[in-house]
């Protein structure tokens, strides 16, 4: 570890952001142009939390955001939401928390039922969640898949049917992951078809948001973290299922495109969705603070 490194690790905390922005007219099927810079709305929170993987929802005339919400000075989230306004953003609620790690809060409707897939790689299992009484309270409706490292689980829609990308950060063959395929049934919920589709560098292909309609097809943005966690996105045009799966790059987004309140320089974003004719996106930033090295001390004499 460098000097560097071992300053920012000792006086910076890793912060994530979530921002939204207005989408102009016409652009719901546009890619972002990187280069072209576009000014977001930073969800403000209370300082002692981070946000991140945004998630736009809406219903009954309003527009949700859904998100990972963790606090500073722990390991472990939970899924928190608020309504997105013309005036800004009301108050921030978790509403989904587990005895483990949640985060990517894939949000989708199906059959008359609101569904939420996050990702909860610590539990070894990708388990669906139905709204019981949306958007404060969720319950289990199915584990989908046990003792499986998924990570980013994304639902989307194609020739009438719900299906899945997932992605297993643990393929551990030459440094390879794998994005697997699958289709969801919902009576009961079950997954078919889980097939093996592509393989990838550890630092490409991981999802990034769900995929939108661009030019009659899809694009499902993923991460691009060869620089840095969170470097750039990229989005790929993709058709297929199991080994009939292809992509191919259309486009970039990097931090440098991006305007917000952030008093920091943003350095990555790994997450882009839509929704109710806004965008959401995350950032993240190094927040500094003297009193990181005695909060760390203090959590380890007395935890």
């Amino acid at each position: 570890m460098t000097l560097l490194e071992r300053i920012h690790k000792l006086f910076f905390y890793e912060c994530w952001a979530c921002a939204v922005r207005a989408l102009p007219d016409g652009a719901e099927d546009r890619l972002p142009d990187d280069g072209v810079r576009k000014r977001y709305r930073l969800l403000p929170t209370d300082g002692r939390h981070w946000a991140a993987d945004p998630f736009l929802f809406s219903q009954g005339g309003k527009t949700f955001l859904f998100f990972e919400y963790m606090a500073l000075h722990q390991r472990r989230a939970c899924i928190a939401c608020c309504q997105v306004t013309a005036e800004g953003f009301s108050q921030i609620r978790p509403v989904l928390c587990e005895p483990w790690h949640l985060s990517y809060p894939a949000v989708f409707a199906a059959g008359g039922e609101i569904y939420m897939i996050p990702e909860s790689l610590e539990s070894r299992a990708v388990t669906l969640y139905r709204a019981v009484e949306f958007p404060l309270r969720w319950e289990r409706a199915a584990v989908l898949i046990r003792n499986f490292a998924a990570v980013d689980t994304t639902p989307y829609w194609e020739e009438g049917r719900c299906r899945l990308l997932l992605y297993d950060p643990d393929e551990p063959a030459h440094r390879l992951r794998r994005l697997y395929t699958a289709t969801l049934e919902l009576n009961p919920p079950r997954l078919t078809g889980l097939r093996a589709a592509r393989e990838y560098p550890e630092k490409l292909g991981r999802p990034a948001g769900a995929p939108f309609p661009q030019g009659g097809g899809l694009v499902r943005p993923t991460q691009d973290c060869r620089q840095r966690y969170g470097g750039a996105i990229r989005f790929c045009a993709f058709s297929g299922e199991g080994e009939r799966y292809s992509e191919q790059c259309v486009g970039v987004l990097s931090p440098a495109s991006v305007e917000t309140g952030l008093p920091q320089r943003a350095l990555g974003l790994h997450t882009i969705n839509r929704g109710g004719g806004l965008e959401a996106i995350d950032l993240f930033y190094r927040r500094f603070s003297p009193l990181k090295p005695f909060r760390a001390l203090k959590r380890r004499l007395f935890p």
